[in-house]
């Protein structure tokens, strides 16, 4: 049986972008796979997670996020999912405050800003995680 060759590059060379052009052009192509998205309606559960959740008006205070489940209920209540995210919850009343209302637009372009915000930030995560990526004691990438 052959031995595997674990250097690969001289058969599959790979190119590599310097790291501020790789985030662009990853931020760039995420944006672009959703920019279609952002006049769409509201869908499936967003009735029951946006719509009709209480927790996302001024009328339910700030600090119930944090005993409600992601549909509104108390997470006590014995109908309550248990699908405990209130960081979720909040970013949705954020968008409501921003947007003026229950308007679509708002929270899918929210959504699209972070699907790239957060790809970018991948590029780091896989970089450390597979070695390219190093960071020294003063917390400055090299």
């Amino acid at each position: 049986m052959a031995e595997l060759d674990a250097d690969l590059d001289h058969i599959i060379p790979s190119s590599v972008l310097p790291p501020f052009w790789a985030k662009l052009v990853v931020g760039f192509v995420s944006l672009v796979c959703f920019a279609r998205s952002y006049d769409g309606d509201f869908v499936f559960d967003d009735s029951e997670a946006i719509v009709n959740n209480k927790d996302l008006q001024s009328d339910t205070p700030l600090g119930d996020l944090w005993h409600h489940d992601f549909w509104g209920s108390r997470l006590s209540s014995n109908t309550s999912h248990k699908s405990y995210r209130p960081l979720t919850v909040l970013t949705f009343r954020i968008n409501y405050y921003l947007s003026g209302g229950f308007y679509p637009v708002g929270f899918h372009v929210v959504n699209i800003l972070l699907h790239g915000g957060i790809s970018i930030l991948m590029l780091d995560v896989f970089s450390v995680l597979f070695g390219g990526l190093q960071y020294t004691s003063d917390e400055q990438q090299q």
